[in-house]
């Protein structure tokens, strides 16, 4: 996940749309919205990535930054449109288990609508983050394309 902040400090936009973006940093790309809430001021903004490597490891990889610290032991559900996916999580983060898993929700992502990710937080309360997905599929084949030329 550091990867992700790095990227974001030194990224280029490749696509810009209203839900969704693509930035690049050269070996790396991602596609990646905000939850459909801007977060307070002084509070993280939970937001969805998609993350391509050039040549590298990652082809898709998924990845939410919540909004809070997950309860240990918790696993955030994912809902894209009807698909349920369970993720792992840690600390503030929450990803895919698999490729497998990537690859199926990066199909539910392409349908539009709405994903929604609800989860435990620390303390034990229950959250939920909605992102809009107009915008994804473009954004994710620009990423995509990007890094891989």
């Amino acid at each position: 996940m550091g990867s992700i902040l790095l990227l974001l400090a030194t990224a280029t936009p490749i696509y810009a749309g209203t839900n969704w973006a693509a930035l690049t940093s050269g070996q790396s790309c991602l596609a990646m919205a905000r939850s459909e809430l801007v977060a307070p001021r002084g509070k993280v903004q939970p937001t969805i990535a998609v993350a391509f490597d050039r040549g590298g490891t990652r082809r898709g990889q998924v990845s939410v930054r919540l909004g809070r610290l997950v309860r240990n032991g918790s696993q955030p559900l994912l809902q894209v449109g009807e698909r349920p996916f369970l993720l792992l999580a840690s600390g503030d983060r929450a990803w895919s288990r698999d490729s497998a898993q990537d690859a199926a929700i990066l199909v539910s992502l392409r349908s539009g609508g709405a994903a929604k990710l609800s989860y435990r937080a620390q303390g034990g309360g229950g959250y939920s983050d909605r992102f809009l997905l107009g915008g994804a599929a473009t954004a994710i084949d620009s990423a995509a394309a990007t890094c891989s030329r």
